[in-house]
């Protein structure tokens, strides 16, 4: 039981591309891409240009793309994200505020395969992040066996050798006269090398609250693919819409020259 106290943790951080966004504005398209990055010419080696673009972009995001409405990305900072989570032992709710994030420019994209077949796209790829931070304030209510418990503090929590597996499609589509990519469908699975929690305020003794930290350190492993199963349905919509409301800013001509 004191293992589940702290998942909502992970779920956390499992959630965090919630406040990838764009602004809700009038769309308008871009006339070319920003400084440092370049389109892809539609040929036999595609998928490896469209990897060293994706990684230039990864690389210019930690400062933000205005053109492209992408925030600074490191650090990270978000002034408040809320998950819900659930499984056979555990459901809750929780809610940080000021969450700082460092790390997600150091991800290296090791394998891309795209394909275009007509209007649709297939992309699938790997992505692997060395070193991920995260710290801030948190508020959440758990039930574990229909008991419920209530916690509130601060926390931080370091993950290392994160690697995502991608499987998205998109459709090439019309809008105002001009051909756009959306995509359909995203599939993300990711592992993590290791993980390392710490939070106050879980209970009110000090010593009972390093210990389930120290616990819940222990045993994350036994827990960790239910927790990504339950929140799934939260985080992968929003990464979707986060590539989406970026890809509606550009053209797909300037995506890929078809000659």
């Amino acid at each position: 039981m004191s293992t589940k106290r702290g998942l909502f943790i992970m779920a956390v951080i499992l959630n965090i591309l919630e406040v990838f966004s764009a602004p809700e504005n009038s769309i308008k398209p871009i006339n070319s891409l920003p400084k440092g990055i370049t389109g892809c010419k539609r040929e036999l080696n595609i998928s490896e240009c469209v990897q060293s673009a994706f990684q230039d972009v990864l690389k210019l995001s930690k400062d933000g793309i205005p053109e492209l409405h992408i925030i600074p990305i490191d650090p990270l900072v978000v002034p408040k994200v809320t998950v819900q989570f659930e499984n056979s032992l555990i459901r809750g709710k929780a809610s940080v505020r000021n969450l700082k994030i460092v790390g997600v420019t150091n991800a290296v994209i090791e394998k891309t395969d795209f394909k275009i077949f007509g209007n649709i796209t297939k992309y699938k790829s790997v992505i692997r992040v060395p070193y991920l931070r995260a710290e801030g304030s948190y508020k959440a209510n758990i039930f574990v066996n229909n008991n419920k418990m209530s916690s509130r503090g601060e926390f931080n929590a370091s993950m290392t050798d994160i690697v995502a597996n991608i499987d998205s499609a998109g459709e090439i589509y019309e809008r105002d006269g001009r051909s756009y990519l959306r995509l359909t469908k995203l599939d993300c699975e990711p592992t993590i090398g290791d993980m390392k929690v710490y939070a106050n305020g879980l209970v009110p003794d000090e010593n009972l609250n390093n210990a389930l930290v120290d616990l819940a350190n222990e045993n994350w492993r036994r827990s960790y693919q239910s927790l990504v199963s339950s929140t799934r349905p939260s985080w992968e919509p929003f990464i979707l819409k986060y590539f989406n409301d970026i890809l509606d800013y550009v053209p797909w001509n300037l995506l890929v020259v078809e000659k």
